[in-house]
């Protein structure tokens, strides 16, 4: 559905969503018309601050508003098909935020909806429009650093940036789902599912084939919890009592390419100097500039 101005409703009003709002209002072709949150506290301190004209804690009744023509989903992963849905029916276009759904059958249920009212859905995804990907991949297509062969991944350590996070308490409602599985998805392995998004995309976008298998090891840790009665929680760096997936592998379409990822964070408690995603191609062919 094209619009000559995207009139955003954005629901959710959780850690992603400051990077929403600032995105759209920074665009002359954007404007964020309304936000809804279930806290109508923080719903009226985020209208405040950002000068937006209308909140709402109902989503079902934001769809209502006819001066918004996209729906911009920033809520937990297990509430992503039914918001698609009843977005679509309600002849909105939609932005959702990764993983776009729980399993494949929500996604076909969510781009059957949007097929059948002709609207667009996007699912957000930002490494991929990382400065230092998109250099890469200009380099790629230009040929001046030959055809990758093998994309080998590693994720290191997190360093929050200051003040991104704030002092809400974390909850359920509030980043706390994301460890959940039954709502954040991944079969006992949420913190996976929810991030594994970003390394697929980067390594699809770098390779120019699409990834048709992917296998995962897992690494078993449940002997260091054995003799102890401390309850090992799930963070965004570790695992669980049972274990963490250490290193995943995938195949694409073309059968000359293959791609890597492993885990090089604070498993065994030692420092690791890497930060952030770490990504290094195997080429077929030494670049012309070296001699």
């Amino acid at each position: 559905m094209k619009t000559e101005k995207v009139k955003v409703g954005l629901i959710g009003l959780g850690l992603v969503s400051d990077s929403h709002i600032k995105a759209f209002q920074s665009h002359r072709n954007a404007e964020v018309v309304a936000v809804c949150d279930l806290d109508e506290d923080h719903a009226k301190e985020v209208v405040a601050q950002y000068k937006i004209a209308k909140y709402y804690t109902d989503y079902n009744e934001m769809l209502k508003d006819e001066d918004i023509n996209l729906i911009d989903i920033c809520t937990p992963t297990f509430t992503h098909v039914n918001m698609t849905v009843a977005a679509a029916e309600a002849k909105k276009n939609i932005l959702c935020e990764k993983p776009f759904c729980m399993n494949l059958e929500e996604g076909i249920l969510a781009c059957e909806a949007v097929k059948k009212n002709g609207v667009t859905l996007t699912v957000e995804e930002s490494y991929r429009f990382m400065t230092s990907i998109l250099k890469a991949k200009e380099m790629i297509d230009a040929g001046e650093i030959g055809k990758p062969t093998q994309i080998r991944q590693r994720f290191g350590e997190w360093i929050p940036k200051e003040g991104v996070l704030d002092n809400r308490e974390t909850t359920e409602l509030h980043r706390g789902w994301r460890m959940n599985t039954d709502k954040a998805g991944g079969n006992g392995f949420p913190w996976m599912f929810d991030h594994c998004v970003h390394f697929f995309t980067a390594a699809e976008y770098l390779m120019g084939s699409k990834i048709t298998e992917v296998y995962s090891l897992m690494a078993d840790n449940s002997w260091m919890h054995k003799n102890t009665e401390d309850k090992v929680e799930m963070s965004l760096h570790g695992g669980t009592e049972i274990g963490d997936i250490a290193m995943l592998t995938w195949s694409y379409e073309d059968p000359a390419c293959k791609g890597v990822w492993m885990r090089a964070e604070e498993m065994n408690g030692k420092y690791d100097y890497m930060t952030g995603l770490w990504q290094h191609a195997v080429l077929e062919q030494l670049p012309r500039w070296i001699k």
